[in-house]
């Protein structure tokens, strides 16, 4: 009567033939022939379908969230329990005057609170390693203090008989009721900490003095002699010089947040990053010249890129689409790259620009564009101008190309040739020689939130009937240092800033250098003569 259509289908079917062949065996083993009402039948079958033991997902993974239950206390490193309050656990027998279980007494009658305990003592036995028992212990409306289950007070008895009365006081931890307490900066308890970085700002954590990164500055090691500089470890420096610092100074690299181990099953579906890195690579074969649609789904999924089979070619098919409008944006002509070689005071910088068609270097972008892509972008810009200056037979342009937020259509910003490129380069050489003794306070995010308000208003300047406001830049470049919750997360939040200046990672505290630095870096994007004829 029933056909499912889906795996969740299946699943519920199973679930339901399962309880219906337990009622069966039910009425067998009681041995009652009796019509029963059909009212009867459907309470006991909403409530065996209640239950949550055929829930999905049970011992499938690290981390098993489920009811407690008899069966379930498999051995386990770690277990914790949640809501061992006095009048939550064990549990009461509450029946109705009506029910003349409660009149008499009988062996074998179940009793709630007997089997609570027991399964209790179950849980105690399936703990390997650490065992994590949780209650309300104050009043949320008036903080008053609250009993813990009498299970906790007689597992906490027994071990105090075994302790010598120490059990509690090392055992039991109470928190305080709101989560911004200072109790959790103090250092009266070290096991009182916050995982919410929210909680921490508002207790006041930046407030509490702890150990520099490093007390002194790093011995510079470089020679006098022309210092040899690639162009990827330029760009490197600038999208974010902090991390430049632990990974090129001090060989010490944080653990990536956004990678993931390979999966044990077979992919299906693409993440939004990893759509973003097909994309990108459908956009670097088609900038290289190899632009062979079929060639390159065929490689992707033979990587292990997308699913194979006909999902794959459908990711694949939706994947160019998105990427097409961009496609279509860039000119026709061959695809080259330029060699780049730049020379200065004490140092020459080598390097590659990818994307030259014709007298114009494209940087394109499937995504949407980031602090960091700009900055590179940007750096790359200013070493292509400084070589042509130089006499090298390379482009004088470049044209950044992104999708708009809908992906319909390509937004196109240029950038022109920048004079005395050879003289920024300086600048940006001598802050990389002073980042080689301590890390800069520069933060990406915040300095492309600067760069964007300097453009606006460079803008209002050219055109006096415009009916745009005026922005204010370290305004801007504060809120981009702060993020938010909706967005992408702040300069605050990045690990190596959290690492190199610890407690004293603060934006007021830092404003002065950062606006030095972002203006050694960003200033000839903003002058009149660039907004005016790059259209940035």
């Amino acid at each position: 009567m029933v056909q499912p259509t889906s795996a969740d289908e299946r699943e519920g079917l199973n679930t339901v033939r399962v309880v219906v062949q337990r009622l069966s065996r039910t009425a067998v083993q009681a041995g009652y022939t009796a019509l029963v009402s059909f009212g009867v039948v459907r309470d006991w079958l909403e409530q065996e379908l209640a239950d949550d033991s055929f829930g999905s997902g049970f011992l499938s993974g690290r981390v098993t969230v489920a009811a407690l239950k008899p069966m379930r206390s498999v051995p386990f490193k770690m277990i914790a329990v949640a809501g061992l309050d006095d009048v939550a656990f064990p549990r009461r027998d509450r029946r109705p005057a009506f029910d003349l279980l409660s009149c008499e007494a009988r062996d074998g009658d179940r009793h709630l609170r007997d089997d609570d305990q027991q399964l209790f003592l179950d849980l105690l036995m399936a703990a390997e390693s650490r065992l994590v028992l949780t209650y309300s212990g104050n009043d949320p409306r008036d903080n008053a203090a609250r009993a813990p289950s009498i299970v906790i007070d007689e597992l906490l008895d027994h071990l105090d008989r075994r302790t010598n009365g120490h059990a509690r006081t090392n055992l039991v931890l109470r928190h305080p009721l709101q989560a911004f307490s200072d109790r959790y900066v103090s250092t009266d308890d070290p096991r009182l900490i916050t995982f919410s970085p929210l909680a921490g700002k508002a207790s006041g954590t930046a407030t509490v003095e702890g150990f520099p990164f490093f007390v002194d500055t790093v011995p510079d090691l470089v020679s006098d002699d022309v210092a040899e500089i690639a162009l990827r470890h330029l760009t490197e420096f600038w999208s974010n010089p902090s991390q430049w610092f632990c990974e090129q100074l001090l060989r010490l690299r944080l653990p990536d947040a956004r990678a993931t181990e390979s999966p044990d099953s077979e992919l299906h579906w693409l993440s939004t990053m990893k759509q973003g890195g097909v994309r990108a690579d459908m956009l670097r074969s088609v900038m290289t010249g190899h632009g062979d649609m079929e060639w390159m789904q065929r490689e992707m999924v033979a990587i292990g890129k997308l699913p194979p089979g006909a999902l794959g070619v459908s990711w694949f098919t939706r994947l160019a689409d998105e990427a097409r409008p961009i496609i279509d944006a860039l000119p026709e002509g061959v695809r080259t790259s330029a060699a780049l070689t730049v020379h200065g005071r004490n140092w020459r910088i080598t390097g590659v620009a990818e994307g030259v068609i014709e007298s114009t270097r494209y940087v394109v972008r499937t995504g949407s564009v980031s602090a960091r892509h700009r900055i590179v972008a940007w750096v790359e810009h200013v070493v292509m101008c400084a070589a042509k200056q130089q006499g090298a037979e390379v482009p004088g342009t470049t044209v950044l190309t992104y999708p708009d937020s809908k992906k319909e259509k390509a937004i196109v910003e240029s950038m022109i040739e920048v004079p005395n490129a050879t003289d920024v380069l300086d600048g940006w050489i001598s802050a990389m020689h002073d980042a080689r003794r301590a890390p800069l306070k520069f933060f990406p995010n915040a300095a492309e939130a600067y760069r964007a308000a300097m453009v606006h208003n460079a803008r209002i300047a050219l055109n006096p009937k415009s009916r745009a406001k005026e922005q204010f830049p370290i305004t801007k470049a504060a809120a981009a240092f702060a993020g938010n919750d909706y967005g992408a997360p702040g300069d605050e939040s990045d690990p190596y800033l959290q690492l190199c200046f610890r407690d004293t990672l603060a934006f007021d505290a830092s404003e002065a250098e950062f606006v030095r630095l972002t203006t050694m870096l960003f200033e000839a994007s903003w002058s009149p003569r660039m907004v005016a004829e790059a259209g940035l």
